[in-house]
């Protein structure tokens, strides 16, 4: 009994020997099979992650030599694989070539994959009425988002060892703190800020989006808040005071714009005493750095001044001003060539400068001198209908342009109006004619805001140049602060004027602060390019010059531009 006992264990000891060998080798062929699918997986996830990665470095060097159709085709099959850097690359792209509703779909996109440049690209997008969010208020939190993330991105990097170009943070890594990195955001928010002021279509828009980054710590906006001060709007007062305050710190920020707000200040003695020898060396450091404004306003000094010898120097200012782009120098040199000189081609050489100034720099004084010239076939082929009617467009944006509409349709001819124009513009800008004090383009009146009556603009310490010193006068001449001219008084070769408003035609008449009214001139997003990711190999990655350079945001017609 005993021996049967042991041979059953025996058996029931063999036959858990035999299901414990199966188990293993079961248990050995499903983890084989494991290893075999995992390893296949892993091959395929790096195959697909090649692959991808392979497409958008193609799609990136395309792009890199503005091979648009090529890079959109091998980004977009990436981003269908879910590569996580094709929708930012794509968002850029689109935004910065005109197709707006599919960067907008890219950009979504991008953040949900923590690319966090996209977030100025909604911004941009948001402004200009694209996106699920809209709006100011929408585009400003769109670049709070973006700046505070790329921040703390950055600030990772640098702790790790891995930012290797760009990086801000001077000091040991250690000592990194919360509010070094509110500070680069600060900065990141600035700039997307900045960027953003170009596309912007419309001026309450424009006053909103500024006042709403300034009040949110946007730094870059002093020269701006300065002018819209000097000007005054919807939400803001007109007070010179605050607006010199502002340009003040422009100025002392490296803004170099700053140096001719301030010299008008101080030229026409806005919440300034007047200075005219201040003014003058703010506009000489400004006119040193090429500012187009600044040499115009020392061309008026120069010419006006007690030396003839300075005609010269005028002139070099006024060329100088010109060749950057400054419609009202270049009127000047039509006018001077018209009216000054007798040489063969110096009809020749005015209707070119004249030219140039209306249909090139967009200058109003020689758009309505070149449709004169137009009109009265002087030194070019007569086209009476085309200055006419362009006279007719513009006559609602300036009083003057109406004017000579107004003798037109009397029967003047356009030859007589053309003759007293130029002498006119010739008197004006010599400084022999004055038709009004200040700055030329906003005024010593403003509109009351409740009685809707002229009111004095509030500049502390204007003094009319009546009461100025005879100092200043004898040592810049007294042309540079001629009183307004009695016009009654005032005729062409004993003929009386033809109307007042002629002696307005040149308006800019005075150096200035160079401050402008809101043009509704918006151009194209020009967000920051994103950074090749790390690892990818793209190391030679330029954005194309025609995605980054400034292009208008519509064209003539009104319709959006594209870049192709």
């Amino acid at each position: 009994m005993a021996n049967m006992l042991k041979k059953i264990k025996e058996m029931e000891r063999q036959e858990l020997s035999r299901y414990r060998q199966k188990l293993v080798m079961v248990s050995m062929g499903f983890l084989f099979f494991i290893a075999i699918f995992s390893g296949l997986l892993w091959a395929y996830t790096n195959y697909a992650q090649g692959e991808r990665r392979g497409l958008v470095e193609e799609g990136i060097r395309a792009l890199s030599f503005s091979n648009f159709d090529k890079a959109s085709a091998a980004l977009e099959k990436a981003d269908q694989e879910d590569d996580p850097y094709a929708s930012e690359f794509l968002a850029w792209m689109y935004v910065s070539s005109g197709d707006y509703n599919r960067a907008a779909e890219c950009a979504e996109r991008a953040v949900l994959f923590k690319r966090h440049t996209a977030y100025e690209i909604l911004g941009d997008l948001a402004l200009l009425g694209y996106g699920k969010a809209q709006g100011v208020s929408a585009a400003i939190s769109y670049f709070e988002q973006g700046a505070i993330r790329i921040a703390n991105d950055e600030a990772a990097q640098i702790k790790a060892g891995t930012m290797i170009t760009d990086n801000w943070y001077e000091g040991d890594v250690l000592n990194l703190s919360a509010l070094d990195i509110r500070n680069r955001a600060t900065e990141l928010f600035s700039d997307m800020v900045y960027r953003a002021l170009a596309i912007i279509p419309n001026a309450p828009d424009f006053v909103d989006f500024v006042l709403l980054a300034h009040k949110k710590g946007a730094h870059k906006l002093d020269l701006i808040m300065g002018d819209m001060f000097f000007v005054g709007n919807n939400k803001l007062a007109s007070n010179a005071q605050s607006a010199v305050q502002y340009w003040q710190r422009a100025m002392d920020n490296g803004f170099d714009l700053a140096y001719t707000r301030l010299a008008g200040a101080y030229w026409h003695g806005y919440a300034l005493e007047r200075d005219p020898q201040t003014a003058f060396d703010l506009y000489s450091s400004a006119a040193a750095n090429h500012d187009p404004v600044a040499q115009y306003a020392l061309a008026l000094i120069a010419l006006r001044s007690n030396s003839t010898a300075n005609s010269n120097v005028a002139v070099k200012f006024f060329s100088s001003a010109a060749a950057q782009g400054y419609g009202p120098a270049s009127t000047a040199l039509g006018v001077f060539a018209f009216t000054e000189t007798n040489s063969a081609d110096s009809l020749d050489r005015a209707v070119s400068w004249l030219k140039i100034a209306a249909q090139e720099q967009h200058d109003m004084s020689g758009r309505m001198i070149y449709d004169l010239m137009l009109m009265a076939g002087k030194g070019v082929t007569k086209a009476f209908s085309t200055g006419f009617d362009d006279l007719i467009s513009i006559a609602p944006l300036y009083p003057p342009a109406q004017k000579i509409v107004d003798l037109l349709q009397e029967r003047i001819p356009a030859e007589k109006i053309l003759s007293q124009v130029m002498i006119l513009a010739n008197q004006v800008l010599r400084g022999n004619i004055a038709y009004k004090e200040g700055d030329p383009i906003f005024e010593l009146e403003i509109l009351d805001p409740t009685t809707l009556e002229p009111m004095d603009r509030p500049f502390t310490f204007y003094e009319s140049v009546d009461k100025l010193s005879p100092t200043f006068k004898n040592h810049f001449g007294a042309l540079n602060f001629t009183s307004v001219t009695d016009l009654s008084k005032v005729d062409i070769s004993g003929e009386p004027l033809l109307d007042d408003a002629l002696v307005k035609v040149i308006i800019q008449y005075a150096p200035s602060t160079g401050v402008s009214a809101f043009a509704s001139d918006p151009h194209m997003p020009r967000p920051r390019a994103p950074k090749v990711p790390v690892g990818y190999e793209v190391s030679d990655f330029v954005p194309p010059v025609s995605l980054v350079q400034p292009m208008p945001l519509r064209n003539e017609q009104g319709a959006l531009n594209k870049i192709q």
